[in-house]
């Protein structure tokens, strides 16, 4: 009798352990410069995130990048975010369009 107990709480606190996972993201305040590669644009950063583009061209737009571990056999019904802090920046400029960088060999 004892075995059978052992193992149903074996079982059970997988189930019991990771209900709902939750994480929390703070950034820091976002930096507006000259582009050092065009004075037409600015250039978006802030601190801890890298910059990164959907497509070659589009605007290059500061990135954090989450990763989290789910359990085997375990199906994410849904992912939200609570309290968006959402602010408007006037641009004088355009953003600098996300570029790729590509290696140039030497002949």
């Amino acid at each position: 009798m004892k075995t059978k107990i052992i193992i149903l709480l074996i079982l059970i606190q997988p189930l019991m352990l990771f209900p709902q996972i939750t994480h929390s993201v703070s950034l820091k305040d976002i930096q507006l410069t000259d582009s050092e590669l065009n004075k037409d644009y600015l250039e978006i950063s802030c601190e801890g995130l890298i910059n990164n583009g959907e497509q070659e061209g589009l605007p290059s737009l500061p990135v954090k990048l989450v990763r989290l571990s789910v359990p085997l056999g375990s199906q994410i019904e849904s992912v939200e975010i609570l309290n968006p802090i959402i602010k408007t920046i006037p641009l004088a400029k355009k953003i600098l369009p996300f570029q790729v960088k590509k290696k140039f060999e030497v002949l």
